[in-house]
């Protein structure tokens, strides 16, 4: 939400910048984006709040919801507002300083949103993870701000991860696995993984839901449709509905690890010819909507900063 914001009235400078970063160029006045990643990170109490309907479904309750809205709203005018004045500022004086202005707004920018993501997690740490990413079009403020989100999301404590895995598998944990470790591999925007051994001594990767996170992506993406509709009423040129649709569409698909364990087994099977090639096996009967547990295998993280740098190059 937030760089289409940018976008629109004007981040599309970002193109015609000078491809070197601030964090890589000493000779710039510029703050390292990654200054914004220096504070300790604590999570918030955003997964408290939800009622459970008939059925297992979800719903935020109203002071939740609210506060979530009122929070995009802000963090929307807090982005729009500072790059329409530097759009409208240069188009009457004809600053000559206009792009220094907009790479200090995008620094300020991604920084509200690094907050923001910290603070609301859900969707929001989702649309940070995938900014971070595109350093084929967004400057350097923006992916090495919100870089830090790929690998340093807060974990939940694992009491709650304990109470969500029996509460799926129907079993105490001691019952399932024999080893489990309390710490997380890895955590991120919707689940987080922790390494195990089962009972009959299988090694795996237990990817664990949070809890009413289905509730707060729900109330999410109804704020991102909302936001959206306001910023084409406010920029006919820009109407990102498009993509509120496609998000609207398979955010939701991300949420069903059972989806997420067929899609692993069709790719093991079209794989299954390569040896160099290694899918880690879907252990069904430990794996339900909310819960995937996998064969773990030793694996490399990628490197973001490498990447960017790469397709940063002038072709």
């Amino acid at each position: 939400m937030a760089i289409l914001i940018a976008a629109s009235i004007g981040a599309g400078h970002s193109r015609t910048t000078d491809l070197s970063s601030p964090a890589s160029n000493p000779e710039t006045n510029t703050p390292r984006p990654d200054d914004a990643r220096s504070a300790p990170i604590n999570r918030s109490p955003q997964f408290s709040g939800a009622s459970v309907e008939r059925g297992g479904a979800e719903r935020l309750g109203i002071v939740v919801r609210a506060y979530r809205f009122i929070s995009v709203i802000v963090l929307a005018i807090r982005i729009y507002v500072p790059y329409k004045a530097i759009q409208l500022w240069s188009r009457i004086t004809g600053d000559g300083r206009k792009e220094a202005r907009y790479r200090r707004q995008d620094l300020h920018a991604a920084r509200a949103l690094y907050r923001a993501s910290i603070r609301l997690e859900g969707l929001l740490i989702k649309a940070s993870q995938f900014i971070a990413t595109r350093a084929d079009i967004l400057p350097d403020e923006w992916v090495s701000t919100l870089a830090g989100l790929q690998d340093r999301v807060p974990p939940q404590p694992f009491e709650i991860i304990r109470a969500q895995i029996e509460r799926e598998l129907g079993r105490p944990l001691a019952s399932v696995f024999a080893e489990f470790n309390p710490t997380p591999i890895a955590a991120a925007s919707l689940a987080q993984v922790h390494a195990a051994r089962t009972s009959d001594g299988r090694r795996c990767a237990v990817k664990v839901q949070y809890p009413r996170i289905e509730a707060i992506v729900d109330a999410d993406l109804r704020n991102l449709a909302f936001t959206l509709r306001i910023l084409a009423w406010l920029e006919p040129n820009f109407d990102f509905r498009v993509i509120a649709r496609e998000v609207l569409k398979y955010i939701p698909m991300e949420l069903d690890f059972l989806n997420e364990a067929r899609n692993s087994e069709i790719i093991a099977a079209n794989f299954a010819h390569r040896n160099d090639v290694v899918i880690p096996r879907v252990y069904r009967d430990l794996t339900t909507r909310r819960v995937l547990t996998m064969e773990l295998v030793a694996g490399g993280v990628l490197v973001l900063a490498g990447l960017a740098a790469v397709l940063r190059k002038p072709a």
